[in-house]
């Protein structure tokens, strides 16, 4: 079992990306304490936000450092189905 994983989330109001971070409060609160490796990306495949656990996984002190990275950065060259990870990105967003 693959212990890594993507959920999309859509956005279907004008809010800036970063309100997923910071809206609504559970949000938030899932990020500073779940012990999963979590990041949200935005539509063109930036890092947003993270929980700390991701931030360890990638050697990252804060945000920042990871938002270079985007989607791409953190996906294989290739998904299992044999797919390039940029395809499969362009994909789950359609």
């Amino acid at each position: 079992m693959n212990p890594l994983g993507v959920a999309v989330m859509k956005a279907t109001d004008k809010a800036a990306p970063y309100d997923l971070c910071t809206q609504p409060e559970q949000m938030r609160r899932i990020l500073e304490t779940t012990r999963l490796a979590i990041m949200v990306f935005d539509s063109t495949g930036n890092c947003v936000c993270a929980s700390q656990a991701a931030m360890s996984l990638f050697g990252a002190s804060e945000i920042q450092e990871l938002r270079p990275l985007g989607s791409a950065g953190v996906s294989p060259p290739l998904q299992p189905d044999g797919t390039h990870s940029a395809e499969k990105w362009q994909q789950t967003l359609e």
